[in-house]
């Protein structure tokens, strides 16, 4: 019964938005800039992200909107696992889906930013799930760093620099490994990790990720400083739940350094 109430209800919704002239696609993006209201501390309320995902799924089956309804499913499955599953098993699964989308997105849109940012951040998270860094090991790491240098190389600024702050921090966490992983370099880290701050000084998560290279890097006293300035940002409000989480992530950090 509750199935064909849903179904119904699906229906009902698709006939509204042709007489109201809104396309999938169009929905898709207002309920997406929705997505932290009701949130709980970290924790955000799924309702209006899973209306998004409908809208997105049945946009990206057009091929009009194939390209960007794409690249909102692979924030969708970033946001689902970041915010919304607080079960290790389920974050997983919501990575796997972007991972997977994100693999054709890259194939059939190679040179497209968005595309390539948003499949290695659910490659990443994915892989942070799993095994944490050590999913160096497997590819992981190198399929990471060859998609951060091809938004560098179409779109430096895209998403506030934050390719730069991905490759840098590739270069803090993943271990040296001659023959195998020859790329790792700490002092490399911390150049990108701060050409991130300069150009996407407006991204929170720019400056944590430029802290930890700071105090990779025999720095610390420098990188409380950039925490104390991270944790003084105001949360953007259509970037809530991800500024917010970079900020308290700061806040602990910054109590860890404090204490060493």
């Amino acid at each position: 019964m509750r199935k064909l109430l849903f179904g119904a209800s699906l229906f009902l919704l698709t006939i509204v938005l042709q007489a109201q002239g809104k396309t999938h696609f169009e929905e898709g993006v207002e309920f997406f800039k929705k997505r932290a209201e009701g949130c709980s501390g970290l924790v955000a309320n799924p309702r209006n992200l899973s209306q998004a995902i409908y809208h997105f799924q049945k946009a990206f089956v057009d091929p009009i909107y194939e390209r960007d309804a794409g690249v909102f499913l692979l924030k969708c499955a970033f946001y689902k696992g970041t915010f919304v599953e607080t079960e290790k098993e389920k974050m997983i699964a919501a990575f796997a889906e972007g991972k997977k989308l994100g693999e054709y997105m890259v194939g059939k849109y190679p040179t497209w930013a968005a595309a390539q940012f948003w499949y290695l951040t659910c490659l990443g998270k994915w892989a942070e799930c799993k095994s944490g860094w050590a999913a160096a090991t497997d590819g992981v790491a190198e399929k990471m760093k060859i998609a951060a240098e091809k938004i560098i190389e179409n779109d430096p600024t895209y998403h506030d620099a934050s390719a730069f702050r991905v490759l840098g921090m590739l270069n803090i966490k993943c271990p040296y490994i001659p023959f195998f992983l020859p790329w790792p370099d700490d002092k490399e880290g911390l150049k990108k990790c701060e050409e991130s701050v300069t150009r996407g000084p407006g991204n929170p998560g720019n400056f944590l990720s430029y802290a930890e290279a700071l105090y990779e890097n025999g720095l610390p006293e420098k990188a409380i400083g950039v925490l104390k300035r991270l944790i003084g940002i105001k949360p953007r409000p259509d970037m809530y739940l991800e500024d917010k989480k970079e900020i308290e992530d700061g806040k602990t950090l910054l109590e860890k350094y404090l204490k060493k």
